[in-house]
């Protein structure tokens, strides 16, 4: 005999969620630009350093319209050097660049309220000097994933933020499973995601995907491989939305530029479906979940491992 949960979460069937529609050009950057960062802040799009006959420290910002449109690009506060294939993120207001050309060089910068930035300020520089590598922020923390140097390597590093946007220590985190440079990396739901890549000295593309739980020290946990990419893709780019992983363009085994688009839906965990709230603490307990293994928890006490759950039906033995 068995009980039956017969949980129905409401099922989609369009099968146009998560995908893109037809891509629009839009205004065009001033000069021509490879190998350089972007980041997104209130409605503002940044596009920093990288090359053009040579490393170049332009940084260049417009905004970005209610239809998805791209206003005019204006020039604003210049690195302190000339920098490619370095990465960056925003957090809180600041916009940070670290590495590549610029060697262990990390820079930061406060986004003004009309968009301009302000001066860049050296801080806490990385451990060795790092190459195209990833990077991402999450819960006040920046990670360099990966990267070059003399070599591609597996290194992950961390950084506390501090509230006057200047960085900690870097601190080395869970390595990677195998050396990667040239990869792309989103974060999403407490997870981190490494995505393709290359390695070795002939470059050889992969397209494991790699992913780590990211802990409330800011450290990782161990990472473990999901749904490989559809071919094995290098420097291209990515970004997370609304639980879809999109994969941007890139190059392929032949190291030939490529302009495919990937998306792939992030597996939610099925959490806190029912949940009762104490009165006296106002803490809210989760009566009934199922996490990311199919393990099945009521009032806090595990009864079911993931071998004993029919987790289509999800049904239990009795």
């Amino acid at each position: 005999n068995s009980t039956n949960f017969g949980l129905n979460m409401g099922a989609v069937n369009s099968n146009t969620i998560g995908q893109v529609g037809g891509w629009s050009a839009t205004t065009s950057l001033p000069v021509v630009i490879m190998n350089a960062t972007s980041v997104e802040y209130k409605g503002y799009v940044y596009e920093i350093g990288g090359w053009n006959t040579g490393s170049i420290s332009s940084v260049y910002y417009a905004p970005i319209n209610n239809e998805g449109i791209i206003g005019s690009w204006s020039a604003t506060t210049s690195l302190p050097q000339n920098i490619s294939v370095a990465t960056s993120v925003e957090y809180n207001g600041y916009i940070y660049e670290i590495g590549g050309t610029a060697g262990t060089s990390v820079y930061y910068a406060t986004i003004n309220s009309d968009g301009a930035l302000g001066s860049w300020t050296a801080t806490t520089s990385l451990p060795q000097n790092i190459l195209r590598s990833t990077s991402v922020e999450y819960n006040g923390y920046i990670y360099e994933i990966g990267g070059w140097n003399n070599g591609s390597l597996s290194s992950v590093y961390y950084a506390p933020i501090n509230s006057n946007g200047t960085l900690g220590s870097w601190t080395a985190t869970t390595s990677l499973p195998q050396v990667i440079e040239n990869a792309t990396s989103v974060v999403y739901n407490g997870y981190v995601y490494e995505i393709g890549g290359t390695y070795g000295i002939t470059l050889s593309n992969v397209a494991t995907v790699y992913y780590a739980p990211i802990n409330s020290n800011g450290t990782l946990g161990i990472w473990n491989t999901t749904t490989s990419l559809y071919s094995a893709i290098a420097a291209a780019t990515s970004i997370v939305y609304k639980g879809y992983i999109y994969e941007i363009g890139g190059m392929n085994a032949s190291h030939s530029s490529i302009s495919t688009v990937y998306s792939s839906q992030i597996q939610s965990n099925i959490s806190n479906i029912f949940s009762v709230t104490s009165n006296n603490s106002g803490v809210v307990t989760p009566l009934l979940s199922i996490d990311q293994n199919a393990n099945l928890t009521v009032n806090g006490n595990t009864l079911l491992a993931s071998s004993d759950l029919n987790v289509e039906g999800l049904s239990t033995p009795t």
